[in-house]
């Protein structure tokens, strides 16, 4: 394990037990998918999970059961991961996560190549300019740093610095971003309503987009760098011209609610976009009309968007409802005819677009779910509908995650509630689920019928933010986790004395993880070195067995900023389970 040994105010410690149900658990997303990738050419989906693991999908192979879509999974984050980027032709994955960092993955293999900190606080978002191989990541740090992912594949344990750039001039915390294919131009949308634009090459700062009224929560460039699509969540999609630094139109009738995903082909001819209700709405853009003279530019570089009607574009049509607020969109193959799409639950959607001279059936709003948003035309385009009876035609399916929890005053269970009321018992010490109670007609009656009269003092803290069960082990709280032995029937295992009077509640747990740790490769290379060499003598077969020792190196990052990174060659020999996870200076992180 590699921990801070710092002397001067090094951070405390923490060991972090993610409790699975079964080896099968991991397959399956348990909360809601952040991000989604395809790649086109390998027919293979990858999906983002707040569940803090990036999966991959086989969905080529329709002839594969559902169990066996999952190629792999990619663990190595410890908290939500909100965006993934496929980099180099589909080979490599960089991904942007709440536990501050920026990884790199092998996506044949499925493990983590090298781990980027530069960033201080939750990274929300990543971009991509595939002819440059460049990435660019932001978050609620309000900072903006280029990678040339050439250059982060070349990283080695020995080679471990690489210069970063950052562009400057970003005061609020960036909740979207992109960039165009050949890298001309990087836009991001802030938490002041607000648009900014950079010149990635020269990091210059180029103007300031002013109009929407509330968070601008996805931002589309189109290939050549002069138009940006931003959706917001005050519900209004708008079309810029970085040239003239104005807004083209304002999309109106589309969403009622919050905007939070914009999807555009190739040609930028047609939108689709998605809300927080679960609209998608498709938008074709090619009847744009030119840069609307209503729209000015304002002092200090800053284009003002004025709403006028005549600035107002109401076409579009609702291909798509959702049950839960979209998150993500992408393609489903290379003629554009399909999304996937996902959402706030586990599971990820696949649905056919309807041709342009498709029948959709609709049906009207009675309970006014939908209200007129002011300053709209009311023309029959600008009514509000929902569309009815149209299912996915392939769903990725996903499991319930937990949503509420309990510590029985032993210190030791946990109970569960699922986000379908299924009460579950967890053995925190062993690290597995005790028992299945069902649903209950009160959980806090099934608290009360748990409880004991036995005092424990509090060791470990629970969360249900990844949707799994999540028991963090502080250093200093651990200490605190000495029982009498009697009081609650335990035998101390592995004692070679007397059987004390207590017994520390810590080391059980950590018991019960290194059991199921597996021999490294280097131990399996020396058993059968010795299975091998048994006739030989005992210095022959010692010659024999030495074997490499897996290794652990650390990067950084130059250009005023220094992070760490967990070093996985291709060439080093495992000395960690699949389950195991070690991060620095971040918890560290046990999957059991």
């Amino acid at each position: 394990m590699s921990y801070n040994r710092s002397n001067s105010q090094r951070s405390r410690r923490t060991i972090t037990v993610i409790i699975r149900e079964d080896a099968n658990d991991v397959k399956y997303h348990h909360n809601g998918v952040n991000a989604l990738q395809f790649d086109p050419i390998e027919k293979r989906l990858y999906s983002a999970g707040r569940d803090s693991v990036i999966r991959a999908w086989n969905v080529g192979n329709s002839s594969l059961a559902k169990h066996q879509l999952t190629t792999h999974s990619m663990e190595h984050h410890c908290d939500w991961v909100n965006d993934i980027v496929l980099c180099m032709n589909g080979k490599n994955i960089v991904s942007a996560s709440s536990d501050c960092t920026v990884k790199v993955w092998n996506v044949s293999r499925g493990f983590c190549m090298s781990t980027l900190r530069t960033h201080r606080d939750y990274v929300k978002c990543l971009a991509y300019a595939s002819h440059r191989q460049q990435v660019a990541s932001a978050g609620l740090d309000r900072q903006i740093f280029l990678w040339d992912v050439g250059k982060l594949l070349q990283l080695t344990a020995t080679n471990n610095t690489i210069n970063t750039q950052n562009l400057l001039g970003a005061a609020d915390s960036i909740y979207s971003l992109d960039m165009n294919p050949i890298g001309t131009v990087c836009v991001a949308g802030t938490s002041q309503n607000t648009i900014l634009a950079w010149d990635p090459r020269t990091q210059n700062f180029l103007c300031t987009l002013k109009g929407h009224s509330d968070i601008v929560k996805t931002v589309v460039l189109s290939p050549d760098g002069t138009k940006v699509l931003s959706g917001s969540s005050d519900g209004y999609i708008k079309l810029w011209c970085l040239g003239q630094q104005s807004c083209i139109e304002t999309f109106t009738f589309h969403h009622p609610t919050s905007v939070w995903n914009i999807l555009t082909d190739p040609g930028f001819t047609t939108m689709y976009s998605a809300d927080r209700d679960g609209c998608v709405f498709q938008t074709d853009l090619t009847g744009v009309c030119p840069v609307a003279p209503s729209s000015t530019l304002s002092a200090g570089g800053a284009a003002a968007d004025e709403d006028d009607d005549d600035n107002l574009f109401t076409f579009g049509r609702q291909i798509i409802k959702e049950q839960n607020p979209i998150l993500s969109m992408q393609f489903g193959d290379i003629e554009r005819k399909s999304l996937w799409i996902a959402t706030t639950a586990p599971h990820v959607n696949k649905w056919d677009i309807p041709s342009e001279n498709a029948t959709v059936n609709f049906e009207d709003d009675d309970e006014g779910r939908y209200e007129t948003i002011p300053g709209a035309r009311e023309t029959p385009q600008t009514a509000h509908y929902f569309c009815s009876g149209d299912k996915p035609v392939y769903t990725i399916a996903g499991k319930p995650s937990l949503m509420r929890h309990h510590v029985v005053n032993n210190k030791r269970h946990v109970l569960t509630q699922d986000s379908l009321g299924v009460v579950c018992k967890w053995d925190v010490l062993l690290g597995r689920k005790e028992s299945v109670i069902g649903k209950v007609a009160s959980f806090d009656e099934e608290i009360k019928r748990h409880f004991q009269f036995i005092f424990v003092p509090s060791w470990f803290s629970v969360d249900l933010k990844t949707g799994y069960l999540c028991v963090h082990v502080d250093e200093l709280d651990c200490l605190h986790s000495w029982v009498p032995i009697k009081e609650l029937g335990l035998k101390q295992r592995f004692s070679d004395g007397p059987e004390p009077d207590k017994v520390h509640y810590t080391c059980l747990l950590l018991q019960a993880l290194l059991e199921r740790w597996p021999p490294s490769s280097a131990m399996r290379m020396t058993l059968e070195h010795h299975n091998n060499t048994s006739h030989m003598s005992p210095l022959q077969a010692h010659s024999h067995s030495q074997g490499h020792h897996p290794h652990h190196g650390e990067r950084e990052a130059a250009g005023g900023e220094s992070h760490h990174s967990d070093v996985n060659s291709p060439h080093a020999l495992r000395s960690q389970p699949t389950w195991a996870i070690i991060t620095s200076p971040c918890p560290t992180t046990l999957f059991s």
